[in-house]
């Protein structure tokens, strides 16, 4: 799983080195192993890399995220989720947090729809206050 794909910078040439490691690796199917001598060219051995499979995810870009050269992209099968609507949020975490409480007493029970509901209140909060990349 390769996590925050579009997260290495952009270097002076506008190629991002890991990524550049990675388009090799999933293109011709290895990397080579530095040798000894390394420098003069010798001593590098070609490793073939079979029977894996790759999984990526990363934001859109901003912030300190940058664009993923599309040749690179081309090589995924490419999903885009959606952040979840409130109605959707509200829905999955009282329906979760009904099964937790089913334990307890009705009273107990009673306080979980507004608990989720109060929780997801300050998280709309946090994000409009806390934003990823601070104004400058």
């Amino acid at each position: 799983f390769i996590d925050d794909m579009n997260m290495p910078k952009v270097d002076l040439y506008g190629t991002q080195q890991p990524i550049a490691l990675l388009k090799l690796l999933l293109g011709q199917g290895g990397v080579y192993e530095r040798g000894e001598n390394f420098k003069s060219g010798e001593g590098t051995n070609w490793k073939n890399i079979k029977d894996v499979g790759y999984f990526a995810a990363m934001g859109p870009p901003g912030g300190a995220r940058s664009t993923v050269d599309p040749r690179f992209i081309s090589m995924f099968s490419v999903f885009n989720i959606p952040f979840p609507s409130d109605t959707s949020l509200t829905m999955i975490f009282s329906s979760m947090l009904k099964h937790h409480l089913q334990a307890f007493n009705q009273t107990v029970q009673a306080a979980g729809n507004k608990l989720t509901e109060l929780t997801l209140v300050l998280y709309s909060k946090i994000v409009q206050a806390l934003p990823p990349t601070p104004s400058k």
